[in-house]
C-alpha cells in the first residue's frame, strides 16, 4: 500500500479519475485476499489521505478540495457538480466502511456485477440539481442501488448494507457542503447554479444545523455521565419500553359489565401494566417515522424515566440514517411577547448552542457557533424532501421537542395557554400547511392533561407513547454496562450485590398487577438514572445494598447522604449531617434543607407538583425566589447540581415543582419532620417556657394538620426516629428526652382542643378579648397560593385538620418514648418484665425502675371496675381521629405502633388494632371486648384482668403474654398454641373451643389447665 502515496498526486488523480462503478468494478480486482478498505483506497489514488481514524469529520472534502486545486480546465456546471458528487461519495463510502466494519464473509472467491451498469450515472443528471440538500437528488438513489449490490457482493449482510449506507448519507452531505465552501474558486459554477453566491444564507444554516446535531451527539457518544465517570452515556444508554395507544384509544375506552352494556367511561390509566402493551420505544419511533404516520410522536413518562437519555439516543440515530435531527429543550424557547415560530426556534437552537458549548471545556472550540441569521430559513429547510429506508419521501430534518413540563411562561399566561398555542403553532406551520415535505415532530415532556386534553396539538389518531419502568433484563443490562464502563475496585462484589438486587426487583416487577403489591420501594429503581446512583453506593464499602433495600428508609437516607451532601462522592457525610442536623434552627438554607421544605410544600397541597410561584410563597426563607436558591446552591458544583435536578425538578421560574419520583418526596418530607422535632428540643433546651412549647406546637402542626401521613412517610419516620436516637451521644439523647416530653404536651394541646378554641387575652385597654382559633391559620394553609383568579380556592375543614393532627401528634408520641426506652433499656437482658415499679408523672407519661434501670413510657390510664363511661375517653380521641374518612392505615388505631405503651384499664371494645404492635405494653384491666386484635402483636404485655370477650385474635401473636385472670372465654380465633405461648395465671377464663379441640372432659381439661399455670 506505500506505493499509493507515490501515485496519488493531483495529475494522477484527475487522470485516473473513475466514476461510481468503474471504482465497484476495480475494487473487485483488488478485493480477492486483502481488506476491503484497503481495496477501495488501492482504485481511489487520494483516499490514501483520509486519516485512518475515518471519523474526523470533513477529511474528504479535505483531500478532494486539493485533488482539484489547479485543475481548471472543466467549466461546465454539470460536469462540475458530477465530478464533486462522484469524488464525495466514494471518500464517504470509504469512511462509512472503516466505522461499521468489514463484511463478515471474507471468504469471496469471485465478484459478479455484470448488471451495475444499469444504474450509470451522467452528468445530464444534474440538470435538475437543487440545494434543497444534495443527497436528496436523485442522482443518490441510483449510486445507492449500485451500492447495495456492490456491498452485497463483497459479502454483507442487508443489516450491515442498510447501516453503511445510513452512514454514507450522514458523511455525504457534510463532505459535500465543506468541499463546496473550501473551495469556491474551482466550484464557483457549481455554487452560481445553486444560488449559492445568492443565498450564503442557506448553505449557512445548514451548517449551523449539522454542527448543532453533532453537538448534540457529542453529549451522547463522547461527555462523561456526572462529568466525573469514565463512560458516557452511549455506553451504557438502554432502551426503555413503552406502552402505545392513540388518544382515540385512550379517549374511548369503555367499561363494559357482565351483560355486555357499556358503564360510564372511566379514566385509563396509561401506566397501568396491562395498558398499552410493552414495546422497545426505539422500535415504535422508527416505524412511526419510517411509515405513512403523520402526526407529532406525543412521549411521556414521569420525571428521570429516560425521556431526555432517549432524544439524545434518537439524535445519534436519525444522523446515522442521514437525517438531521434537531433536538430543542422547551427550557432554552422563550415564547413571551410576539409569537414567531421560527425565530424563537432560531433563538433557543443559538441558547442550546451556547449552554452545550459551554459545558465542555475545554473541549467547546470543536463545535462552532451558529453563523446563520436565521437556521430555519423562515421555514424553508422544512420543505426539503428526502427518500428514507422505505423510499418514503419525508423531511430530512426531524423537529424534537424535549420537556414540554419546561416550557417558560409569561407571568400573565397559564400553562394551558401557551402550550396549547405553542405545540398547535408548531402543528399547524410543520404539518398542516407543509405539503411539500413530511416533517417528523417528537415532543417529549411529563404527563399533563395540559398537552392532552381538549388540545389543538392533539388528534385522535395521534400517538402516545408511555415510557414504563425498566423490566428486570434491561436494569440487569444497565447495571452491567456500568460496572464494565466504571472503575469500581471490586467487580465480583459488585456482581453479588446487583444479583441480589435484581432478584428482589424481578419479584417487585412479576407482581405488579396484583392487587398489594410486595416490595414497592423498588419501584424507584426502575428509572435508569436512579439504578446509577443505587450502583454508586455499592461501591461504597459502607454500604450493603442488600440490607439497605430491606429498610426503604436507609436506602433513600444514604442516598441523599452520599448525594446531596457531597454531590455524588465519596467522603463521610455521617458527622456533617449529624452536626447540620442538630443546629440552630435559623441557619442558612442548604441544598438538604431546601428539599425538606419543598416537600413539605408540596405535601401540604396534597399534590405531586406545584408551582414556582407557590413553592416561592410558602418558603421560610422568602428573600430569595426558588430559581436562584437553587442556583445559588448548586451552581459551584457541578456534580450537585445534576443530582439535585436529578432528585428534584426546579431551576426554572415556570418550570413548576416537583419530585421525580413520589417515594423522594415522602422521604424529604420524613426527614423534614425529624429535623422539626429536632429543632423543638434544641430550642426547648434553652428556653424551656411555655411560650416556646406553643410556638413549635404550631410549627409543627402547619405540616402534620393538612394531610394524613401515608404508610410510607410513617415508616420512614418511624426509621428515622430510630436510627437519630441510636446514634445519638448522650448530649443528643438529652435532646430527644426533651423532646419527648414535649410531645406529651403537645398531645394534651391536642386533646384539649387548644387549637379548635378561640383564645382571650388583654387589648391595651385591659379588656378581655378573643382572637381566632389556631385551626382558622391551619386551614389557611392548606389553600393554594396560585389559582385561578375567577375560581375560589379549596381549603381542608376543621374537622379534618383536627383528624390529621390528632393522628400524627399519637403516633409520634409512641415512636420517640419506645425509641428512647429501648435505647436505655437493653430489653434482652431483663428476666422479669413488669410495670409494678412505676409513677405517673404527666397526664400521659410514666416512669419505669426495672432491676436499676429508669425509662419513661407514654400511655392512658383508666378504670379498674369496668364500669360504663369511666374509661371510655380514648375511644373518644379515636373517634375524633376517626371522623374523617380516609385515613390510608384504616380506622385509628389499626397498624399503630404502641410497644412500651400504657393502657393500664382503658376501654378500647370494638377497637380496630388490626396488625397494631403493642410488644410490652400494658393493658391489665384494659377493656377489649369485640376489638379487632388480628394480626396485632402482644409479645411480653400484660393483660392481667383484661377483658377479650368476642376480641378477633386470628394470628395474633402472644408469646408470653402476662394472662393472669384474663376473661378469654368467649374470645374469637383463639388457637391452642397461642395460649400455649403465653403466660397462664389464677383463673384464666379460656374459650370452650379450645377444650372442644383437645376432645378432653372436665377432669382432663383442669388437670391441662393446671399444667399451664405451672
Amino acid at each position: 500500500m506505500s506505493n499509493i502515496q507515490d501515485k496519488a498526486t493531483t495529475a494522477k488523480a484527475i487522470k485516473d479519475f473513475k466514476n461510481i462503478n468503474k471504482w465497484f468494478s476495480d475494487t473487485c480486482s483488488a478485493f480477492k485476499g486483502t481488506e476491503l478498505v484497503e481495496a477501495l483506497k488501492v482504485t481511489l489514488p487520494w483516499a490514501e489521505n483520509i486519516v485512518d481514524a475515518a471519523g474526523e469529520s470533513f477529511a474528504v472534502a479535505k483531500f478532494v478540495c486539493k485533488i482539484f486545486e489547479n485543475y481548471t480546465k472543466i467549466t461546465d456546471t454539470f460536469e462540475l457538480a458530477y465530478l464533486a458528487c462522484v469524488e464525495t461519495y466514494k471518500g464517504s463510502l470509504i469512511e462509512a466502511i472503516k466505522i461499521i466494519g468489514e463484511p463478515k464473509d471474507k471468504n469471496i472467491s469471485k465478484l459478479q456485477l455484470q448488471d451495475i451498469n444499469e444504474n450509470e450515472i451522467n452528468p445530464e443528471d444534474f440538470e435538475d440539481f437543487d440545494f434543497s440538500s444534495s443527497i436528496n437528488n436523485t442522482f443518490i438513489s441510483k449510486y445507492e442501488k449500485n451500492c447495495e449490490k456492490f456491498l452485497k457482493a463483497c459479502g454483507y449482510n442487508e443489516e450491515q448494507i442498510f447501516k453503511i449506507l445510513r452512514k454514507v448519507r450522514e458523511r455525504y452531505n457534510i463532505n459535500f457542503n465543506k468541499l463546496l465552501a473550501e473551495n469556491p474558486k474551482n466550484f464557483q459554477a457549481v455554487i452560481n447554479h445553486l444560488e449559492l453566491g445568492k443565498k450564503d444564507e442557506e448553505i449557512k444554516a445548514r451548517k449551523d444545523l449539522e454542527n448543532y446535531a453533532y453537538l448534540n451527539n457529542y453529549f451522547f457518544t463522547s461527555e462523561s455521565v456526572f462529568f466525573e465517570n469514565n463512560y458516557s452515556l452511549s455506553d451504557i444508554y438502554e432502551q426503555v419500553e413503552c406502552g402505545c395507544l392513540s388518544w382515540k384509544e385512550i379517549c374511548n375506552r369503555q367499561n363494559r359489565d357482565d351483560l355486555g352494556y357499556n358503564r360510564p367511561k372511566k379514566a385509563l390509566d396509561v401506566f397501568d401494566e396491562e395498558t398499552g402493551g410493552r414495546e422497545l420505544i426505539n422500535k415504535i419511533v422508527s416505524e412511526l417515522i419510517d411509515g405513512d404516520y403523520n402526526e407529532p410522536i406525543v412521549i411521556q413518562g414521569p420525571a428521570g424515566s429516560g425521556k431526555s437519555s432517549f432524544t439524545l439516543w434518537l439524535n445519534n440515530k436519525l444522523m446515522e440514517e442521514g437525517l438531521t435531527p434537531i433536538r430543542i429543550q422547551f427550557k432554552h424557547i422563550d415564547f413571551n411577547g410576539d409569537f414567531d415560530l421560527y425565530s424563537e426556534l432560531h433563538n433557543a437552537v443559538k441558547t442550546a448552542t451556547a449552554s452545550l458549548k459551554s459545558s465542555i471545556e475545554p473541549k467547546k472550540d470543536d463545535f462552532s457557533c451558529l453563523s446563520s441569521e436565521n437556521v430555519f430559513l423562515n421555514g424553508k429547510i422544512f420543505e426539503d424532501t428526502t427518500t428514507y429506508y422505505k423510499n418514503n419521501k419525508l423531511c430530512p430534518y426531524v423537529l424534537i421537542l424535549d420537556g414540554w413540563d419546561e416550557l417558560s411562561l409569561a407571568q400573565s399566561q397559564t400553562f394551558k395557554d401557551r402550550i396549547d398555542k405553542v405545540l398547535a403553532t408548531v402543528k399547524k406551520n410543520l404539518i398542516t400547511s407543509n405539503d411539500k415535505s413530511k416533517v417528523k415532530i417528537i415532543v417529549t415532556g411529563r404527563p399533563t392533561e395540559d398537552v392532552t386534553k381538549d388540545s389543538n396539538f392533539i388528534t385522535p389518531n395521534t400517538k402516545i407513547l408511555t415510557i414504563k419502568p425498566l423490566n428486570p433484563e434491561s436494569l440487569n443490562n444497565l447495571f452491567d454496562n456500568i460496572v464494565k464502563h466504571s472503575q469500581y475496585p471490586d467487580h465480583a462484589k459488585m456482581k453479588e450485590e446487583i444479583k441480589s438486587i435484581i432478584e428482589a426487583y424481578t419479584e417487585y416487577f412479576n407482581s405488579r398487577t396484583e392487587q398489594e403489591l410486595i416490595n414497592q420501594h423498588y419501584e424507584a429503581i426502575g428509572m435508569p438514572l436512579l439504578a446509577a446512583l443505587v450502583l454508586k453506593l455499592a461501591s461504597n464499602e459502607d454500604y450493603q445494598l442488600k440490607e439497605l433495600f430491606n429498610n426503604p428508609t436507609d436506602l433513600y437516607r444514604s442516598l441523599a447522604d452520599l448525594t446531596v451532601e457531597y454531590g455524588g462522592r465519596d467522603e463521610k457525610a455521617f458527622d456533617k449531617i449529624k452536626k447540620n442536623i442538630y443546629a440552630a434552627s435559623n441557619q442558612k438554607m442548604d441544598l438538604r434543607s431546601l428539599f425538606r421544605e419543598i416537600a413539605i410544600a408540596i405535601s401540604i397541597l396534597g399534590k405531586e407538583s406545584i408551582s414556582s410561584y407557590e413553592l416561592e410563597t410558602r418558603l421560610l426563607h422568602p428573600e430569595n425566589n426558588i430559581s436562584t436558591q437553587v442556583e445559588d446552591i448548586i451552581k459551584k458544583d457541578s456534580i450537585s447540581r445534576l443530582y439535585a435536578l436529578f432528585y428534584f425538578k426546579a431551576g426554572h421560574k415556570s418550570y413548576g415543582c416537583e419530585f421525580i419520583h413520589k417515594s423522594f418526596r415522602e422521604y424529604f418530607f420524613a426527614e423534614a419532620l425529624i429535623v422539626k422535632l429536632i429543632q423543638a428540643g434544641s430550642d426547648l433546651k434553652i428556653n424551656n417556657n411555655e411560650e416556646t412549647k406553643i410556638k413549635h406546637f404550631k410549627k409543627l402542626s402547619c405540616i402534620l394538620a393538612p394531610r394524613w401521613l401515608t404508610p410510607e412517610i410513617n415508616n420512614h419516620v418511624k426509621n428515622l426516629i430510630e436510627y437519630h436516637i441510636n446514634i445519638s451521644d448522650e448530649e443528643k439523647l438529652e435532646i430527644w428526652e426533651i423532646t419527648r416530653d414535649w410531645l406529651a404536651d403537645y398531645f394534651v394541646w391536642w386533646a384539649d382542643k387548644e387549637h379548635m378554641t378561640p383564645q382571650m387575652y388583654l387589648n391595651r385597654r385591659g379588656e378581655a378579648q378573643t382572637e381566632p382559633p389556631f385551626v382558622e391559620e391551619l386551614a389557611q394553609e392548606t389553600r393554594p397560593y396560585d389559582y385561578e383568579k375567577d375560581k375560589l380556592p379549596k381549603i381542608t375543614d376543621y374537622i379534618s385538620l383536627d383528624s390529621h393532627l390528632g393522628d400524627s401528634v399519637f403516633q409520634l408520641n409512641c415512636y420517640v418514648h419506645a425509641f428512647i426506652a429501648v435505647k436505655k433499656l437493653n430489653l434482652a437482658n431483663i428476666e422479669q418484665w413488669s410495670w409494678e415499679n412505676s409513677n405517673q408523672c404527666h397526664k400521659h407519661q410514666w416512669n419505669i425502675e426495672i432491676e436499676g434501670q429508669n425509662f419513661t413510657v407514654f400511655g392512658f390510664i383508666g378504670s379498674e371496675t369496668f364500669e360504663k363511661n369511666e374509661n371510655d375517653y380514648l375511644l373518644n380521641y379515636f373517634a375524633r381521629i376517626n371522623s374523617t374518612p380516609g385515613r390510608p392505615q384504616g380506622m385509628a388505631p389499626l397498624s399503630y405502633f404502641m410497644p412500651l405503651i400504657n393502657f393500664s384499664g382503658v376501654d378500647l371494645s370494638h377497637a380496630s388494632l388490626y396488625n397494631a404492635r403493642l410488644d410490652y405494653a400494658s393493658l391489665d384491666y384494659a377493656r377489649l371486648d369485640y376489638a379487632r386484635l388480628d394480626y396485632a402483636s402482644l409479645y411480653n404485655a400484660r393483660l392481667d384482668y383484661a377483658s377479650l370477650d368476642y376480641a378477633h385474635l386470628y394470628n395474633a401473636s402472644l408469646d408470653y403474654a402476662h394472662l393472669y385472670n384474663a376473661s378469654l372465654d368467649y374470645a374469637l380465633n383463639l388457637t391452642l398454641k397461642q395460649i400455649e405461648s403465653a403466660y397462664i395465671y389464677g383463673s384464666t377464663k379460656l374459650p370452650i373451643y379450645i377444650w372442644e379441640q383437645m376432645g378432653a372432659d372436665e377432669n382432663e381439661r383442669q388437670e391441662y389447665f393446671e399444667k399451664l399455670i405451672k
